[in-house]
């Protein structure tokens, strides 16, 4: 008899507590204002109008820290503005949040923008380390800065944190966080650029780690409310998504691949502005669990910046698609010959953009003690492509 009631007091319990559970998640769920989606923003691609090939390498870092990793940036007139995070080693209590802007052909002074000490001070809780910074200029002149802390274990337990400056970064006002999971808010982070709809409200590519691996979509307003959320895939083998709008109906987006071989660049696409998904599926160009950045260069390409390998970082290369012939690379940007047994150099966490007058700005961790930046233009690109066998 003992055990009877035990038991049905067991049962008892376990349907309340999913009940509860269930509660939870239908408030969460309808907290968020789900709103007609938007197709996408796309402005004409600038081309370069110089006729001579130009490229530039430099490092923008200059050995401020130990470390540098994971650098973003986008353009502000005639300068472009780069974020990373750097200290004496990833996830150490001394790491920060850097910003140099590029101006005039040089790099200015790496400063430092914040910190687990801010972060905690201002979300009124222990923060433990800071990352993958995303920077993000509105229409209106303000700047957001996306970036991920962790308060207990590794970045499988990261949130997404958002600042925001009405000086172009000179200035930020109090640190928030983005409310994405309703349990503890846990594993959500941000890697790659956001993009506009054309209602004006935000798309954020985002990714899960903890027991999954999957990407999102976050549909941000204006006032960095989550509006809406679309899933991107399923699973425990694919993060850190970017999306590359081609036109107000078609993007295409890529993802890092962490399953299992064959290694391989994962691609999907939307040809209804961003209300359904393709699955996403492997590519020829290898990935060896390693981030990409892509760009859109007109007449159905996307430029991407890949690491073409199934074992290691220690090559990054430039390669194009289009719709209709797949993938090609184009380009060896870093390339060291290393044994399966000891990689010793690793080009990681591209970051690409164009500027208003159509020069490529690529910026990617340098064997983690720099971060480099390659400036290019549409002759240099296109003497690449013509090489390659590919046409322009």
């Amino acid at each position: 008899m003992i055990h009877t009631l035990s038991h049905h007091e067991t049962l008892r319990k376990g349907m309340l507590a999913l009940v509860l559970i269930i509660s939870f998640l239908l408030i969460w769920f309808f907290q968020i204002p789900h709103v007609t989606r938007s197709s996408f923003a796309v402005s004409d691609v600038t081309r370069n109008t110089l006729d001579a090939p130009l490229y530039e390498e430099t490092f923008v870092s200059k050995e401020k820290t130990r470390k540098a990793h994971a650098a973003s940036a986008f353009a502000l007139n005639n300068k472009l503005v780069a974020f990373w995070y750097g200290g004496s080693e990833e996830g150490a209590g001394d790491v920060k949040i850097y910003r140099a802007i590029f101006e005039a052909g040089a790099w200015g002074n790496a400063a430092a923008q914040l910190g687990p000490a801010k972060v905690t001070q201002d979300l009124g809780r222990f923060v433990r380390k800071v990352g993958n910074p995303v920077g993000f200029r509105h229409a209106d002149g303000r700047v957001w800065l996306f970036f991920v802390s962790v308060s207990v274990g590794g970045w499988a337990g990261s949130s997404i944190n958002l600042v925001e400056s009405n000086d172009q970064g000179r200035n930020w006002g109090k640190v928030k966080k983005l409310v994405t999971s309703p349990f503890l808010n846990l594993s959500t982070l941000v890697r790659n650029p956001p993009f506009y709809f054309q209602d004006g409200t935000i798309g954020l590519p985002v990714y899960h780690e903890f027991i999954g691996k999957f990407g999102e979509i976050l549909r941000l307003d204006t006032d960095a409310r989550i509006i809406d959320k679309i899933r991107l895939s399923e699973g425990s083998y694919s993060l850190q998504p970017v999306i590359v709008p081609a036109s107000n109906s078609h993007a295409m987006g890529l993802m890092r691949y962490a399953g299992e071989p064959p290694m391989r660049l994962l691609e999907f696409e939307t040809t209804d502005g961003g209300n359904n998904w393709s699955q996403p599926a492997k590519s020829k160009v290898a990935n060896p669990n390693a981030a990409i950045a892509a760009v859109y260069i007109g007449n159905d390409k996307i430029l991407a910046v890949v690491n073409d390998s199934t074992m290691g970082r220690s090559s990054l290369s430039l390669a194009i698609t289009d719709t209709q012939r797949g993938w090609k690379v184009i380009h060896a940007l870093e390339f060291e010959d290393v044994s399966p047994a000891s990689h010793e150099y690793e080009y990681s966490y591209p970051a690409i953009t164009r500027n208003r007058t159509g020069l490529f700005d690529l910026l990617y961790s340098w064997n983690h003690q720099s971060i480099k930046h390659i400036r290019f233009n549409d002759a240099w690109l296109e003497n690449k492509i013509v090489a390659a066998g590919e046409s322009w």
